[in-house]
């Protein structure tokens, strides 16, 4: 029984092997720097009402984010919605956020940027 297996699996792995050059490609090549992320748009619930938050890769490596819905009076609210929504939608469990520009109401919407650190 034995044989029955180890015969096919051996084949099998020696059939993935090549030695043609072309067989393994190795690639070098940069990510293409034109590239264009459209800005993704999430409702997020916090304290008992619903936002709309505007998240986006800026061009520095950084977070953009918009938040819809709050007034220029919520300034902790909207800190605390920006760190919550960018750490949540591009960091790591084990990195935090770090602000670049903390939030700020504009035209009534709150825009904050920021970065993934650690």
């Amino acid at each position: 029984m034995n044989r029955f297996v180890f015969v096919p699996l051996v084949t099998l792995a020696l059939a993935g092997c090549s030695h043609d050059p072309s067989g393994v490609r190795i690639s070098r090549d940069e990510p293409s720097p034109d590239v264009k992320v459209a800005t993704r748009t999430e409702p997020v619930f916090y304290n008992g009402k619903t936002y709309q938050v505007g998240i986006a890769p800026s061009g520095d490596g950084g977070i953009s984010l918009s938040i819809s819905g709050m007034g220029a009076n919520q300034v902790r609210d909207a800190n605390e919605v920006t760190l919550s929504a960018m750490h949540h939608s591009s960091c790591k469990d084990s990195q935090r956020v770090v602000l670049t520009q903390p939030a700020a109401f504009n035209g009534g919407v709150w825009r904050a940027s920021g970065r993934c650190q650690g």
